[in-house]
């Protein structure tokens, strides 16, 4: 049995780290023509989210988000699994990125995602791409935080070079 503390410890982010945000977005392709896609988790919370094609959409490594292809005229019911619906469905071939360090200037991170195949209730999906967005101050600061501590050691280097040609 899990001890209470520890599960809550488990979404704590660790000290050091920042958290960020991790998309996904699945590449237009003919098998949107035959069915509609959607992201549903299947640990935790339930709910979905359609995924057009282009679109930036979330996803859980923690709460397994799987992809899901339904029939084109499928209408899934706001409360209803769309795991239940599908003809397929796939694992996403990548973890989420939830944190990085605090000095990090990654402020979001996307990965592109192409359909290779869907076959036999299997959908097979392939990283393109994934993409670091930074943030602006934060690039700054590091840059500047660099610069003051170079500056630093030059005036240090120089007055201890000063002090060694004085003599005694």
């Amino acid at each position: 049995m899990l001890n209470f503390a520890l599960v809550l410890a488990l979404d704590l982010i660790a000290p050091g780290h920042k958290p960020v945000q991790h998309k996904l977005v699945l590449e237009a392709s003919a098998h949107f023509e035959q069915h509609r896609f959607f992201a549903e988790p299947v640990r935790g919370f339930s709910g979905f989210q359609e995924i057009r094609p282009g679109e930036p959409f979330d996803f859980s490594s923690k709460y397994s988000t799987r992809i899901f292809a339904l029939p084109r005229d499928a209408q899934p019911d706001a409360g209803a699994k769309v795991a239940s619906l599908a003809v397929a469905s796939g694992d996403i071939p990548v973890s989420e990125t939830e944190s990085v360090a605090l000095t990090s200037p990654i402020e979001r991170v996307e990965t592109r995602l192409k359909l290779v195949r869907i076959e036999n209730g299997a959908i097979e999906l392939a990283v393109v791409s994934s993409d670091e967005q930074y943030s602006g101050p934060m690039l700054a600061a590091i840059g500047g935080g660099i610069a003051l501590c170079a500056t630093g050691l030059v005036l240090f280097a120089r007055r201890r070079q000063r002090s060694a040609a004085q003599p005694a």
